[in-house]
């Protein structure tokens, strides 16, 4: 199970990280995002998360990463979530 740390990243999620997490190319990234991502970072895609039905199929178990996205320890923020307007993260901001 994944360890809560509030914001911040626990060694104990290296594993699954590593079994569930693979990098992609920017080229992949951008047919991913329909548009050009606007950093030069690299890009990972999660083997656990269904796009179709955009749940996690490990939901339990996922890294910190994944269950503090997109907030990350911070306080929910309207501009933050500008980005992902699918998302239920809108909730929090009630």
């Amino acid at each position: 199970m994944a360890h809560v740390k509030s914001g911040k990243f626990d060694p104990r999620d290296t594993k699954w990280i590593i079994k569930n997490l693979r990098r992609i190319s920017r080229v992949s990234a951008s047919q991913i995002l329909g548009r050009q991502p606007n950093s030069s970072h690299f890009f990972y895609v999660c083997t656990v998360f269904d796009s179709e039905e955009n749940v996690c199929g490990d939901y339990e178990n996922r890294p910190n990463m994944c269950r503090e996205f997109p907030w990350y320890g911070r306080t929910p923020d309207k501009d933050v979530i500008a980005n992902y307007p699918n998302y239920s993260y809108r909730a929090d901001l009630v």
